[in-house]
């Protein structure tokens, strides 16, 4: 039996079954639907002076406080360059998703914002708790369509006493300035994958027809981790230390750093670095450089795990193929095999009587 109503009530009824026609059934439910109680914080977002083509991210704190689980959705399609992520990492590609909230349970959630040209916003965050939705589809409904009030339609049904309803769902007002920046990137996102021989990259920064930009990159999240960053050519930074490389461009200047992924260990690494821009003996978070590599341990498997080979009559020899799958392994690599002696053996042994051959070679590329 599955109810679905639309406001916060409780509720008698009788649900009536009839099995094969004369035996009948009456089930008595009673039920308590209550309001969703969700809070999320901060009340207001502000985001002033953003630089198009750049990254920033500003956290959410959502509570449950109800004691109903509570499903969240943030509509974000009229908002393209806005997105709702578990992590603050940029220049991923996201999908809308339902965010489940048990009761009492917290998360924390970020806005991103990845402008791509110069405007100004203002809006309030479109959220729906509950397939319930907030002021700013509210008004985006009530210009195209009329909205029945909430329990109009069970005000005068028996068994079912209407609550009052909470004041308001979650509303979070967002405002954002973004201005035209004169740095410009090759790339923002780095992947290296040293299966496929990807141990090396390149990140290159352009003042287009700008005034003169001071900036540095914080690289002290890449001294303990496979990830280097290296000057290549171009204007000559003006600091290089283990934490920060400090850079000034000109107009129509440019700088190229070469990043290297040489990892020692088997893994998964990620690491970013930011980037800052001097304005008036201020700092402020330009973009994040993202950094992932990839160097998966070698794996070597076979589809049978055993090889009975008898009886087999003396003198006679007798092979059996054995298909080997290997994976993660560089692109030219060699194969060999042992053979050791056995545990327990009854009768004669003879020095090696078990040879394993390669037919092919034993050397693959991949």
């Amino acid at each position: 039996v599955m109810l679905k109503f639309s406001t916060s009530l409780e509720f008698t009824t009788d649900l009536r079954v009839t099995i094969a026609g004369c035996l009948k059934v009456t089930c008595k439910i009673k039920g308590i639907v209550s309001y969703p109680s969700v809070k999320i914080t901060p009340g207001s977002i502000d985001m002033p002076r953003i630089y198009t083509s750049t990254c920033t991210f500003s956290p959410l704190f959502v509570t449950n406080h109800g004691n109903t689980t509570a499903v969240l959705n943030f509509h974000m399609e009229d908002y393209p360059e806005f997105s709702i992520s578990s992590s603050s990492t940029c220049h991923v590609q996201r999908k809308s998703e339902d965010i489940e909230l048990l009761p009492e349970q917290s998360k924390q959630l970020f806005l991103i914002f990845e402008p791509l040209d110069v405007a100004s916003y203002t809006f309030h965050l479109p959220i729906s708790v509950n397939g319930m939705m907030n002021r700013e589809h509210i008004e985006l409904r009530e210009s195209k369509e009329t909205i029945p009030l909430p329990g109009i339609l069970y005000q005068h049904t028996k068994g079912i006493t209407l609550n009052k309803l909470s004041p308001k769902l979650p509303d979070i007002l967002v405002t954002a300035t973004v201005t035209k920046q004169n740095l410009s990137f090759n790339k923002l996102s780095f992947n290296f994958n040293t299966k496929n021989s990807e141990i090396e990259d390149f990140l290159e920064i352009s003042n287009e027809n700008g005034d003169n930009t001071e900036f540095y990159i914080e690289t002290s999240q890449l001294k303990n981790s496979p990830f280097t960053l290296e000057y290549d050519v171009g204007k000559r930074p003006i600091n290089f230390t283990k934490d920060f490389v400090e850079c000034h461009l000109a107009c129509n200047e440019s700088i190229k750093f070469k990043i290297t992924f040489n990892p020692v260990d088997y893994g998964v690494f990620v690491a970013e670095a930011c980037l800052f821009l001097n304005e008036q003996n201020s700092a402020k978070v330009l973009n994040k450089i993202q950094l992932e590599g990839d160097h998966v341990k070698p794996s070597i498997r076979s589809e049978i795990q055993e090889v009975c080979l008898g009886p087999v009559p003396v003198n006679i020899v007798v092979t059996e193929k054995v298909i080997l799958l290997l994976e993660n392994f560089e692109k030219s690599s060699k194969i060999c095999a042992t053979v050791e002696k056995p545990t327990e053996c009854m009768g004669n042994y003879h020095l090696n009587p078990l040879i394993v051959q390669f037919p092919n070679g034993n050397r693959f590329n991949e």
